[in-house]
Parts: structure tokens; C-alpha cells; sequence
């Protein structure tokens, strides 16, 4: 029973042509290069189209994130164009984003982005107050 959900749960993205109703990425770190790296580095949360974006304490995440409370939000879809992701399951980067939660995305240089070993899921976005 539960492969035939996971497998439905699948499917359901198939042919999906809108974003994700109601969500924007909170951005962190908007597309910050790491020449040395050679990467280009987002901090995002999934989060809810309205209302401020949770609160992360720049002064214990220093090292982590560069845009100041309350930081900006970007559509699905313009973080999706900027990663170059593409999926025949999901329109757009949110539909494989937990909602709530803090995620290192990375792009690195002259490559494909690959959803498998490009994003960090670093928890909930609540334990970074």
C-alpha cells in the first residue's frame, strides 16, 4: 500500500504546469558565487506567499547566510530559472522543498544542477532563531 501512495504521490507532479499555490523561497543567501569553490550558493526556506519570513539569528549563522532580516522572497519559478532546475515531476524547485525548512542549494559552475546532490536539507527553519 504504501509504494502504490508514494508512486501516486509521484505522478501527481506529472504534467503539473503552475508553481506551488501559495509558497515563495525566502532568500537568505540570493546567488552568492564562491569563485574558489567554483559554485554559486542560495540559502533558501519554502515558506507561505504572505507574512514576513521566518527569523533566522544572523549573528549565531554568520558563516551562513548574508541577506539581513527580513530578507526578500523570490517566486518558485524564478529560483527554478536561476538553478536551471528542470523535472518532469515538479514545475518548479518548491515542489521539492519541505515546507518550513532551511535548505543550501549550490549551482556549481559550467555543470547541470542535479537535485540529488546539490541541496542540503539543514532542518527546520524554526532551530535557526
Amino acid at each position: 500500500m504504501a509504494v502504490l501512495v508514494g508512486g501516486w504521490a509521484l505522478l501527481a507532479g506529472v504534467g503539473n504546469a503552475h508553481a506551488m499555490s501559495g509558497r515563495r523561497d525566502c532568500m537568505y543567501v540570493n546567488g552568492q558565487h564562491v569563485p574558489e569553490l567554483k559554485l554559486t550558493r542560495y540559502v533558501v526556506v519554502n515558506y507561505k506567499k504572505d507574512g514576513e519570513c521566518p527569523y533566522i539569528d544572523q549573528t549565531k549563522y554568520a558563516a551562513l547566510i548574508t541577506n539581513r532580516n527580513p530578507v526578500p522572497k523570490l517566486t518558485c519559478e524564478r529560483l527554478s530559472a536561476s538553478l536551471q532546475y528542470e523535472s518532469k515531476y515538479n514545475h518548479d524547485i518548491c515542489g521539492i522543498l519541505a515546507e518550513d525548512t532551511l535548505y543550501v542549494i549550490q549551482k556549481l559552475d559550467g555543470q547541470s544542477f542535479d537535485p540529488n546532490t546539490d541541496i542540503f536539507n539543514l532542518g527546520p527553519a524554526a532551530k535557526f532563531r
